[in-house]
């Protein structure tokens, strides 16, 4: 029950005879929410407070360097900021079926742990970096720099700030630019191999992102295609062992990429760690490998201009009338659809409608051959995955492929096909290849009445990674 005694904060959230000396959190919540809700929620205002407040001190270094080299620093700090509370005082008031939380820690208290941490790091730092320093060594360099940084931005954000303070974070930033400059110059010599470039890559996303245990990787991509190589699948896993990236049933990120030829003698790779939930970049990097360096390792795509034409014949005026569509995936999805001899195919479709499916697969080789000529999804499966019941297991020919799915209210005409062999495999062939696959045009213009829709979904098949 409220008393006359009701505190001032209560009703505002402020306390301005704490705020001078502590970190202040305040939650408001109702009374059938009890009192462990109401301090969880004062616990995460006043973690907020801080981080907010040390961001606000990152950005004023920033501010103040004014380099595209602090500008990354920044947004490391800021993501990776965390707080660790101990020996938090608590207060709470009840009033109008209402629980009022106030949450207080003293600066002085988080600004001496900040400061004991930032210290103990920058006397181990010994000869970090020196100009004989390997890449590997100052990207090390570059992570203790960080950690300290960080720590230093938390002593900073306190009001209990000392000269020595100020001189100590001036001359982190000074190190750390030094080390980035290092690396920059050492990032324009092409690594030599898979392993090398690979490692690179590894040690760039971890000065940025911490756990990989619910990140997957994701083959890169050739160009702006939806193709990959066996280059691609031999970086894809080789950043898995080095990252340990875990094959988690609900991952919350994925690695992101692709790699393109930069000059005549190099290929640079480009990879974002893309989050789950918002879409936003958590760490990024950037490397480039010596394309003599590969031995044998393909880099281009097999068959890759003839599948971007047979791609190009699919896509060409695909109909699509605004009333039914059609959605394709993979079990490799959200990557890239890349698989290895001997790996399992699975197709996914969703609808917005009742629908016929016809499923044409277009070969490495260039055939085009019926998968299913309707595939049916009733009305009780619409607006859902559904697994297509048959799955294809890897084998050769391998190179760029594609499935080819058209969804339609009513079945479809048949497709005129030929029994042929292709590496041992019986195959209904669809004749005239891909404008054969695509004839059923012809026949929506003359019934207006049916609605069709079409997605064609690329595929890279590789024979090893």
């Amino acid at each position: 029950m409220a008393s006359s005694a009701e505190p001032g904060w209560v009703r505002s959230g402020r306390a301005p005879e704490l705020e001078r000396d502590h970190w202040v959190g305040y939650a408001l919540v109702s009374e059938a929410d009890g009192f462990d809700a109401a301090r969880r929620a004062a616990l995460s205002a006043l973690s907020h407070r801080i981080q907010v407040r040390v961001s606000h001190v990152a950005e004023d270094n920033q501010s103040q360097m004014g380099s595209r080299y602090e500008q990354r620093l920044t947004s490391s700090l800021v993501v990776s900021s965390n707080v660790t509370l101990s020996n938090v005082e608590i207060r709470q008031y009840t009033f109008d079926r209402k629980i009022a939380v106030l949450a207080f820690v003293p600066r002085r208290q988080l600004a001496r742990g900040a400061r004991a941490r930032r210290d103990k790091k920058v006397a181990l730092f010994g000869d970090c970096p020196t100009r004989t320093s390997t890449e590997e060594h100052l990207l090390a360099c570059k992570v203790r720099f960080l950690d300290a940084v960080r720590d230093s931005e938390f002593v900073l954000a306190s009001t209990v700030v000392r000269e020595s303070d100020t001189e100590i974070h001036a001359y982190l930033l000074e190190r750390l630019n030094q080390t980035e400059q290092m690396l920059d110059r050492l990032a324009t010599i092409p690594a030599k191999g898979v392993a090398a470039v690979s490692a690179r890559l590894a040690n760039q996303l971890r000065t940025q992102h911490d756990d990989f245990s619910r990140v997957q990787v994701a083959v890169p991509v050739y160009g702006r295609s939806s193709y990959s190589s066996q280059l691609g699948a031999s970086i894809a896993f080789e950043l898995e062992n080095r990252l340990r990236a875990g094959r988690h049933e609900s991952p919350s990120a994925t690695i992101l990429g692709n790699y393109r030829e930069g000059d005549s003698s190099a290929l640079t790779i480009s990879l974002t760690l893309v989050d789950h939930e918002n879409g936003s970049a958590r760490a990024t990097a950037r490397a480039q490998v010596a394309k003599g360096s590969l031995n044998g390792i393909g880099w281009r795509p097999r068959n890759f201009t003839e599948a971007l034409d047979a791609e190009g014949v699919l896509a060409q005026s695909e109909l699509e009338d605004g009333r039914l569509a059609i959605q394709a995936w993979t079990n490799r999805s959200p990557g890239p659809a890349v698989f290895v001899a001997g790996e399992t195919m699975r197709f996914l479709f969703r609808v917005n409608r009742p629908a016929y499916l016809r499923l044409t697969y277009h070969l490495a080789t260039g055939q085009h051959v019926m998968l299913e000529p309707q595939f049916f999804i009733d009305l009780t499966k619409v607006n859902r995955g559904i697994v297509f019941p048959v799955e294809l297991e890897v084998a050769g020919p391998f190179g760029l492929e594609a499935l080819h799915v058209t969804a339609s209210t009513e079945p479809l005409p048949p497709l005129t096909t030929d029994s042929v062999t292709i590496a041992g495999e019986r195959y209904d062939a669809v004749v005239d290849g891909a404008r054969g696959a695509v004839q059923h045009r012809g026949f929506a213009k003359k019934k207006p009445s049916l609605e069709i829709s079409e997605v064609t979904l690329p595929i890279t098949t590789l024979a090893h990674r």
